[in-house]
């Protein structure tokens, strides 16, 4: 079961019809999908993700869903190339369940699942009040303004994970976690060219290798921004000069806590974020997608590269 509009269905575990998720196409991948906020109850054998023709994170995003899995018999096949986060895992933890920074696996609470009999009887998959599930979602700014149920989403808040929307009041979107993460658009991470432990070397993108000066250990301020620090060199993102113009050079700098090292994030839709710098208010930007584009910072521009995932690594 799902939330209607833009939101892709699945059965809520019915007598004859137990609820999959599969990406199977061996012939085309699914382009920037987003499967959110769904509610999936497996209680028969089944490959609960079943990626065979080896889609990346870039051609499918599982968010804010709920998968209680109820049967021994289940699997994730290939999932751990797909995109996840903020979902529910509770039950049993199937062979490739996959990595999620904000995974839940606590009892979700719902009401009564595996009662279901059609997809017009499904209160049983609505959650309850104490749920982990609750206020704690990736903010989708393309959602549905209403639930499976009929309830209103808040818009540009906090979602609960699953079909249902119990809470009414608005929480504030959760920023990236804490702890060591790859930062990237699409494909191309944010790097430190030739492993460089030097002050004033400018950043770029570059295809993900997983190497240390691809790596990059976020920490939360008390103030709400970020800073973000090079596992490699040990350096800050830092707008070079502390520079409030449009053009200046994004460089790794030896870490100060001033404005110009203090990142803002803002939930974008999918679950990507916009960094902006504290100091200039302008955006982390990339030049280009190409392999080696310089970072800078400068005002929001449609179809600019400057929406970042956080995918943590360790």
């Amino acid at each position: 079961m799902n939330r209607p509009t833009a939101r892709p269905a699945c059965g809520a575990g019915t007598p004859t019809a137990p609820c999959t998720s599969t990406t199977r196409s061996a012939a085309a991948r699914a382009s920037a999908t987003q499967i959110y906020n769904n509610t999936f109850y497996l209680s028969r054998p089944v490959d609960v993700i079943n990626n065979a023709n080896g889609s990346t994170g870039d051609n499918a995003a599982f968010r804010n869903n709920v998968f209680h899995v109820a049967t021994t018999q289940a699997a994730y096949l290939n999932a751990g190339t797909l995109t996840f986060d903020a979902n529910v895992f509770h039950g049993n933890h199937p062979a490739g369940e996959p990595a999620d920074a904000r995974k839940v696996t606590a009892d979700p609470l719902l009401t009564a699942p595996g009662t279901a009999t059609s997809r017009t009887d499904v209160d049983g998959y609505r959650l309850r009040t104490g749920s982990p599930a609750l206020a704690n979602g990736v903010v989708m700014t393309s959602s549905a303004t209403r639930d499976y149920f009929g309830n209103p989403v808040p818009a540009g808040c906090a979602p609960d994970r699953g079909a249902h929307q119990l809470s009414t009041t608005c929480t504030p979107a959760q920023g990236p976690v804490n702890g060591v993460h790859r930062i990237s658009a699409g494909t191309q991470a944010i790097d430190v060219p030739a492993n460089s432990t030097t002050q004033g070397t400018q950043l770029t993108v570059w295809p993900w290798h997983g190497g240390q000066n691809q790596k990059w250990t976020v920490t939360a301020h008390s103030d709400g921004t970020y800073e973000l620090r090079n596992v490699n060199s040990g350096l800050c993102a830092d707008i070079r000069d502390n520079s409030r113009s449009s053009g200046a050079a994004v460089i790794q700098w030896p870490c100060s806590g001033a404005s110009n090292q203090r990142w803002i994030a803002t939930a974008k839709d999918g679950g990507g974020y916009t960094l902006a710098a504290q100091s200039s208010g302008l955006l982390l930007t990339a030049a280009s997608t190409a392999d080696g584009a310089p970072l800078t910072q400068r005002p929001a521009t449609s179809g600019a590269v400057q929406t970042w995932t956080f995918t943590k690594v360790s």
